[in-house]
Parts: C-alpha cells; sequence; structure tokens
C-alpha cells in the first residue's frame, strides 16, 4: 500500500493541466487464474480541481466475486489528505475496506452517487480525519453488458464530497483527496492468459468553489497490469 501511494503521488505531483489525475494499480500474485489481493492507487495535484466522482475499471478476463459477506474486511487504506482549514495541510489517513450489505445502499436521498438502485456489493471506505469519522462506499458490480462490457469485467463507482462549500453538502474542514491506495482481497482473480491487461479510471471533478460537477473537465487513467 504505501509503495502504490508513493508512486500514486509521484504521478499526481506533476501535473500538465487543470486537471490530470492518475491511476495506478498493482497485484501482489503474478500467476494465472491466483487470486491475490490487488492494489489500486490513485493520485493527483493539489493544486488541481477536487475530484467528485471516480469509476474505476477492472480489465476484460479478470475473474470477479462478489459474494463477500457483510462485515468481511478485505482491505486497507493509506492516503493523503489535503486540509484547507487547516492551511492546506497534507495530513495522511489509514483505514480498512470492509464489505456491506447492498440493500443498505439503496436510498438515492441519502446515498445519492448509489443511483438509488441495488449494487452487487458495497465496499466501505472507514477511517477518521482530524478525529472524525469518515466513511466512503465504494459501490461495485460486474459489467455484463453495455457499452463497458467491451473493455472491463467490473466498475467500482466512488464519490466524494466537495471541498469548496461547507457541510453537510460538503467537506468537513474543506478536505479533498490528493492520493490514496486500497487493497481488495478475494475479489479479483488473475487472467488464464498472460498478456497485458489495461486497468481504466474515468475522473470527474467539481467546478472550483461550487459543488457541482464539471463532467467537460473529466480525465481519464489507464494502469497496465502483466
Amino acid at each position: 500500500l504505501t509503495s502504490v501511494c508513493a508512486v500514486a503521488l509521484a504521478f499526481g505531483t506533476n501535473a500538465l493541466a487543470a486537471y490530470n489525475p492518475s491511476l495506478l494499480v498493482a497485484g501482489t500474485s503474478h500467476s494465472t487464474g491466483s487470486g491475490g489481493p490487488m492494489v489500486i492507487g490513485v493520485g493527483q495535484d493539489q493544486n488541481d480541481d477536487a475530484t467528485g466522482v471516480l469509476n474505476i475499471y477492472a480489465p476484460l478476463g479478470y475473474g470477479v466475486t462478489l459474494t463477500q459477506a457483510p462485515g468481511t474486511r478485505i482491505g486497507d487504506l493509506e492516503g493523503i489528505v489535503l486540509v484547507r482549514a487547516l492551511a492546506n495541510a497534507r495530513v495522511p489517513i489509514q483505514g480498512t475496506v470492509t464489505a456491506r450489505d447492498p440493500g443498505v445502499y439503496t436510498n438515492p436521498a441519502q446515498y445519492p452517487c448509489g443511483g438509488g438502485v441495488r449494487h452487487e456489493a458495497v465496499w466501505l471506505i472507514q477511517t477518521t480525519l482530524a478525529g472524525n469519522a469518515l466513511e466512503i462506499p465504494i459501490y461495485v458490480d460486474r459489467v455484463t453488458s453495455g457499452a463497458e462490457a467491451q473493455f472491463a469485467s467490473a466498475k467500482m463507482r466512488i464519490c466524494l464530497s466537495s471541498p469548496y462549500v461547507a457541510p453537510p453538502q460538503g467537506a468537513a474542514s474543506g478536505a479533498s483527496l490528493i492520493v490514496a491506495a486500497f487493497s481488495v482481497s478475494g475479489v479479483f482473480s488473475n487472467p488464464n492468459t498472460r498478456g497485458t491487461y489495461p486497468w481504466n479510471a474515468l475522473f470527474i471533478p467539481y467546478a472550483p468553489g461550487t459543488a457541482t460537477l464539471n463532467p467537460t473537465n473529466a480525465a481519464q487513467s489507464t494502469s497496465s497490469t502483466r
């Protein structure tokens, strides 16, 4: 986790534009068909627009198991958060990733990021920031139809609160994610054929100073595993 976090941070601090986030994925096992933990990292420059929505796609060829019992700890998190209320201090965070009951996350008023539908799985990132508990759901589905099925076996969707406005609509202390890496175990199994497999991410930022997403400035990043 620490290694992926460091590399993602190195990518994320070399911004070429107003919004230039990066994805980095690493497997802990390189045997065909094996199911070792995967580590997924993201990073961006602290001066970039804050990320609002992040969609991460696992490549075709990877096996996907989403039957973990609610309450099962499937991974860990390390990250760095920019806290505007603390003079833009960069604060490290650590936490866990736990499988949850997807049925709890179907209320669109409470969980708008979930779209008001029941997802195959929900993973909950749990951490603390400045002594306050912070929970971020990850909505996970296998991809079996539509345009995304041409390149993805699974989709993970993460939504972050805007650091530009006050709670409850915005993030506490004006916090925004700069870099993070989380692991998931027992979910992905390696393809049965050796090759290069592209993991893709679509990042959608907030319009600066608002809680409104700015899809016209969305950015894509690819990380390949072998």
